[in-house]
């Protein structure tokens, strides 16, 4: 590689420079463009996951509920018309998780695992 000049590309000015054409957007740009995205879906699908989401928040709430009375899983499970190992998940995510005790932090745990085919 005679005659090459190496240059390491993190000293190298021309990498951090702002390429012809792109504009440099700020935080307050990008966060109310996000904003504005967040107010008006393109199409449904964000409110049904926010609704899938808010459903399984709520039965959640409702485990939690039982359970502070001192429902057995199995009892839980049959009178909300649960799967006994969703029931078991819940219980087991607020237990190793106390800081995040939230219906709504404990569904976000969850979201991916348990969806309603509704």
């Amino acid at each position: 590689m005679e005659g090459k000049e190496i240059k390491d590309w993190e000293y190298d000015g021309d990498f951090y420079g702002v390429s012809e054409g792109r504009k440099v957007r700020s935080f307050e740009e990008i966060a109310a463009e996000c904003e504005k995205l967040m107010e008006n879906p393109v199409n449904g699908d964000m409110e049904k996951e926010r609704g899938k989401l808010h459903k399984l928040a709520e039965k959640i709430g409702q485990i939690k509920s039982l359970s502070s009375k001192g429902t057995d899983v199995y009892t839980i499970a049959k009178t909300l018309n649960l799967e006994y190992k969703f029931v078991s998940d819940v219980l087991i995510t607020i237990s190793g998780s106390p800081e995040d005790d939230s219906d709504m932090a404990i569904a976000h745990l969850l979201i991916m695992d348990y969806q309603d085919e509704d």
